[in-house]
């Protein structure tokens, strides 16, 4: 599900800035976006976030601001290299006998002479900071993709609604179906065996061996039963889309049964518009943590 969440919070002269964005997304993937200085905790924010999502792809955006009284970089002064510049450059100007004006300025033109390191890791304080912003960006994020859930589920609820009703229709039409085909069925193997010296009870059997290979009966049966624990699933608290995925997978694999086997154009149009029923079903069950 798609959210959004910031949270800034300021500590030790440092202001750090936190930005969750989710989109959906089957599985769980984690894009976190921090700078150099925060890579040593890289795991402890993606465990954080995975506290809170379990599908869906989640880009996390990390800014760092220091106030001018903090610095992050020190510097080194290589003494050892400027001695032995300074003998060896002394020893060339009496050769050359050329007079010694040097001053503290030159120093700075020794290669090397001023080394710059950057402090590399933020203290325990800021570190708290840190994963204090993850967090409560984590919640507001959570709390947009909860509304969004919740709409989710109504428009879920809406499509299962729908295909109950379908599934009714198929059961109305499998009836009629059923009716009307045992005597048509039976009258035409007469038609087709009327030279053919049969036993009544045989042309029965086979009429109803007919029949029930074009039964949808228990299709039927099993798509109720589906339709039953996605309702179930989606009044639940904890709804899970993986669990919902598979419900769907089985709705397909059911109403794909029905339109093999159907020998009815009413129950194939019936098929079609279920199908597209629990297509658009799915589509919004993709988008369900």
């Amino acid at each position: 599900m798609t959210g959004f969440g910031r949270a800034s919070i300021s500590a030790d002269g440092v202001t750090i800035d936190v930005s969750i964005k989710s989109v959906n997304g089957r599985y769980l993937e984690i894009r976190p976006h921090l700078p150099k200085k925060y890579y040593a905790f890289e795991n402890e924010i993606i465990k954080t976030i995975k506290s809170g999502f379990q599908r869906g792809t989640c880009d996390i955006y990390i800014q760092r601001a220091t106030s001018e009284d903090v610095e992050d970089i020190d510097f080194k002064f290589k003494t050892g290299t400027a001695k032995k510049w300074l003998t060896q450059f002394r020893k060339t100007l009496k050769e050359l006998k050329i007079p010694d004006n040097i001053t503290a300025q030159d120093l700075l033109n020794i290669p090397d002479f001023i080394q710059t390191q950057e402090q590399t890791l933020p203290s325990s304080k800021e570190k708290l900071a840190l994963l204090k912003a993850v967090r409560q960006s984590l919640e507001k994020c959570i709390e947009e993709r909860e509304r969004e859930g919740d709409f989710l589920r109504k428009t879920c609820v809406d499509h299962v609604n729908s295909l109950t009703a379908t599934v009714k229709e198929l059961q109305a039409l499998r009836k009629t179906y059923i009716e009307s085909a045992q005597p048509r069925i039976q009258e035409r193997l007469k038609k087709l065996l009327v030279d053919v010296d049969t036993d009544e009870n045989r042309i029965v059997q086979e009429v109803a061996h007919l029949v029930d290979r074009t039964d949808i009966e228990e299709e039927i049966q099993r798509l109720q039963e589906h339709v039953s624990h996605v309702l179930k699933l989606l009044g639940a608290r904890d709804t899970g889309g993986k669990k919902l995925d598979f419900y769907a997978q089985e709705l397909i694999r059911e109403i794909n049964t029905i339109g093999s086997k159907s020998q009815s154009a009413k129950i194939t149009e019936t098929v079609v518009k279920a199908k597209n029923t629990i297509e658009q079903l799915r589509e919004q069950i993709q988008n369900i943590e």
